[in-house]
């Protein structure tokens, strides 16, 4: 759901009109109609009076929910095991850019990315270029983990995979 559908939503669910929202937030009602069909977006000054106002969080306004984001990784790595037992390791990687592009803060979701891109590496000893490509976004993203993550069990997975792939190089 975009911002503005969010917008919409909420709006229509306090009964209110878009010139009585719009006054509210000192705007203009164009302004209002822009944001619900996804022409333009609240200024980002406008973001915590919007969120205010309807007695939400920021987040909500977003559609930002933590565990609606564990559940759908749950299910991205349900899907990636499927595809890997299927040795359908294009879809795999294709699967897992799609959730990191989606999370870009997980780190769940950076390490799967990372373990993807390392099974689609080949097992020849005369890399490719990419190969040589795939191996350097390995090695970018396990340096990310380990800069920035916490998470002890993820930096072990994210060492594990730079050490295999500095092996093949």
């Amino acid at each position: 759901m975009t911002i503005g559908e969010k917008i919409k939503k909420l709006r229509q669910a306090h009964g209110m009109t878009q010139e009585k929202l719009a006054s509210y937030l000192r705007i203009s009602p164009q302004s209002i109609s822009k944001w619900e069909n996804n022409n333009a977006m609240p200024d980002i000054s406008l973001i915590v009076p919007i969120a205010n106002f309807f007695g939400i969080t920021t987040d909500e306004l977003f559609d930002r929910d933590a565990a609606n984001e564990a559940a759908e990784t749950e299910a991205y790595i349900a899907e990636s095991e499927r595809l890997v037992a299927e040795g359908k390791l294009e879809l795999d990687l294709a699967l897992w850019e799609e959730a990191a592009a989606k999370y870009p803060g997980s780190f769940r979701c950076l390490h799967s990315l990372a373990h993807a891109l390392w099974r689609s590496l080949p097992y020849t000893s005369a890399p490719t270029d990419g190969a040589a490509e795939s191996a350097r976004r390995v090695i970018d993203i396990c340096e990310r983990i380990l800069e920035d993550c916490t998470d002890n069990d993820i930096r072990a997975g994210a060492i594990q995979l730079l050490t295999y792939t500095y092996g093949r190089e």
